[in-house]
């Protein structure tokens, strides 16, 4: 039971019913829509260590899973738990989400959040990566 949304503002009024569509009646290891917003100035903060332009970084993604219980009594009975998917991407305008799903997720997996970039600009990334050292010749 997944809720697939347009490209949504990082607002209350736009995120909050997407939120409670996606999570159903699941509540304790789902996202919130401020966690989205936390997320995605984080997400802002990693596209900005890439050094890349805002032109070159239109269409890179983003994707955010929520934290999970790391209690031994969910462990020993294998428990999964419902979680949250956010994926966002990156616009003209910053930050949207694109969709917010329901995740199973095993017990123990601590949240992530992951850029995604097309394999084009791996080459532009890891030439601003370099761009600041001095490269020593071998001798």
């Amino acid at each position: 039971m997944s809720k697939k949304t347009a490209l949504l503002p990082l607002t209350f009024e736009a995120l909050n019913p997407a939120v409670e569509a996606s999570a159903g009646r699941a509540s304790a290891w789902t996202v919130r829509w401020s966690e989205i917003v936390d997320v995605a100035d984080e997400l802002e903060e990693r596209r900005a260590a890439l050094k890349l332009s805002k032109r070159d970084c239109l269409g890179i993604e983003g994707i955010y899973l929520t934290d999970t219980p790391r209690s031994k009594a969910y462990r020993r009975k294998g428990r999964s738990v419902i979680g949250s998917m956010v994926t966002y991407r990156y616009t003209r305008d910053g930050w949207k989400v694109v969709s917010i799903e329901r995740s199973d997720r095993s017990c123990g997996d601590p949240a992530s959040i992951n850029l995604v970039v097309p394999e084009a600009l791996i080459p532009v990334i890891q030439k601003r990566a370099v761009a600041d050292l001095i490269v020593k010749k071998a001798a």
